[in-house]
């Protein structure tokens, strides 16, 4: 009979307690898809995407895992330890984690709005409008295109050109 190969106890210990922070770590990636999709809501192409890039960097990180830890042999321990650490990161850290970023989202649109709303408006008072640095299709139009009478009020409101309404009644 030829002898069973020796098992190095601590070696899995540590590799499964590795698997676990592994799989922690992939699921802390995954929450910052979803905050990125709290920021910037996708369309179904651009989600499907994401979803791939997400397969794709976990696929890649866990395979360098199993051929560093485990000489690229898949083991139950360390599949078992990416499981568990995964879903234990779910079930508790990123509950958290997505209902604290969904908070900080909101408060920051409303912030946005309350900017564009105080600050970024037309002056009645004979001064420029700031232009809204949130505004990128309205960046175009930031300087007076010709032709464009020289009063100041009214003329720009976040970025966009607005007539006056004497102006388009004239018209």
């Amino acid at each position: 009979m030829t002898p069973l190969p020796e098992v190095d106890n601590f070696a899995q210990i540590t590799t499964f307690a590795l698997a676990i922070g592994v799989g922690l770590a992939l699921c802390l990636l995954y929450d910052l898809f979803r905050i990125f999709r709290l920021l910037w809501p996708p369309s179904r192409l651009l989600l499907f995407f994401e979803d791939v890039l997400y397969w794709v960097l976990s696929a890649l990180v866990v395979f360098c895992f199993l051929l560093v830890r485990c000489d690229g042999s898949i083991r139950f321990f360390a599949v078992l330890g990416l499981i568990l650490g995964w879903l234990g990161c779910h079930l508790t850290i990123s509950r958290w984690i997505y209902r604290v970023s969904a908070r900080l989202v909101k408060a920051l649109r409303a912030m946005a709005r309350w900017i564009r709303r105080h600050i970024f408006r037309s002056h009645s008072d004979g001064l420029p409008p700031v232009p809204d640095p949130f505004d990128l299709p309205g960046r175009l139009f930031l300087c007076k295109p010709p032709g464009f009478p020289n009063e100041a009020d009214g003329f720009l409101m976040l970025g966009r050109i607005r007539l006056r309404a004497a102006q388009h009644q004239e018209r």
